[in-house]
Formats: structure tokens, sequence, C-alpha cells
């Protein structure tokens, strides 16, 4: 095993259709119709491979509208399960009949669900904000 992650994160696999300018476009295979997903890659990250994108729940955001800025991923899902954990909400967000990511919001002083159980949200994270590793 080269990488194992302390607590909980996020995969998704896939293959790489392409590496360029610091970044790899990852095509999901695990998610039918969701989009192609960027991340930061070292350059010579071979084209055509398969990989895992990790991603830590408090790196990723919840809304109900997609995320249209330059350097952001944003894929849609639906908010299966909310949990209160006293510092924060635990979302528990579907993406596809085979991916199910958790997504963590600190609730500050008054916990507010700001998106209810059977809600459809995105989820969004910046390029920079996984880590690609070999499948």
């Amino acid at each position: 095993v080269l990488f194992r992650s302390v607590g909980v994160s996020n995969e998704l696999r896939g293959t790489v259709t392409s590496c360029e300018s610091g970044y790899a476009t990852l095509a999901p295979s695990e998610c039918g119709t969701m989009p192609s997903i960027r991340v930061a890659a070292t350059p010579e990250w071979p084209v055509r491979s398969a990989a895992t994108l990790v991603l830590r729940p408090e790196r990723l955001h919840l809304s109900m509208d997609q995320v249209q800025a330059a350097d952001q991923n944003s894929v849609p899902g639906r908010v299966e399960k909310i949990l209160y954990t006293g510092s924060r909400l635990q979302y528990v967000v579907r993406l596809s009949d085979a991916v199910v990511w958790n997504v963590h919001a600190f609730s500050g002083s008054s916990a507010r669900v700001s998106f209810p159980v059977g809600s459809r949200v995105f989820v969004s994270w910046g390029f920079s904000d996984g880590i690609l590793l070999s499948a």
C-alpha cells in the first residue's frame, strides 16, 4: 500500500484523459454522466491510465447551484443523511449508485441544516484540493 488516508476521505475512480499545465483531467468511471474532473498532477502523469481522486470532506462545499468558477469542479448529488457531530454537520451525499461522499460543514454556534435530506445539491472543490493516485 503506497497511500493510506487517516480518517474519512472521498474517492473517485476514473481514467486520466489528458495532462497539461500541471493539471490532469479525470473521466470518472463510476458515475455515468458525471463531467470530467480537473486535478493538480505532475506533468508526466500517463494519459489513459487508471487513477483515483482522493478528497478530504472538509475541502468540499455544498450549494444549490452549480459552481461556475474557472478553478473549481462541481458535480451533482443528493443529500442522503445528515449527522451532527458537535462542531460540524456531516452531509452524506450520493453522487451515483456506486459513489457516496461525505461533506463536512462547520456548524459554529448554531447548527443549521442548509441542505435537508433529499435535496439536490452540487458538491464543489478546487482543482488543487484533491490528490490523484495511481489505481
